[in-house]
């Protein structure tokens, strides 16, 4: 479970200042082979959660409901929920 809080924080961390950081975490455990922009970061987690994407930095923050979301879709879950039963089960 703590590996999954630790992705949440560096999407929140990422999306919200571009903490280099935590992008850099989030482009190895993805195993991507660029380095994505801050708006590339953004436009990808709004059209998981299906928000807006030129609303104009209404969506400058990420809350950790929506974190939590991404990071559960990111692993073939629908929900946070079902990502816990999930590891509850292991």
């Amino acid at each position: 479970m703590e590996h999954y809080e630790l992705l949440i924080k560096d999407m929140i961390d990422a999306y919200e200042s571009y903490g280099v950081e935590a992008v850099q975490r989030l482009k190895d455990y993805y195993e991507l082979n660029f380095t994505p922009t801050l708006e590339q970061l953004r436009q990808r987690a709004n059209v998981l959660l299906g928000r807006e994407t030129d609303s104009g930095g209404d969506n400058d923050n990420l809350l950790i409901e929506h974190a939590k979301l991404l990071v559960a879709r990111s692993h073939g879950f629908e929900s946070w929920d079902e990502t816990l039963k999930d590891v509850e089960s292991l």
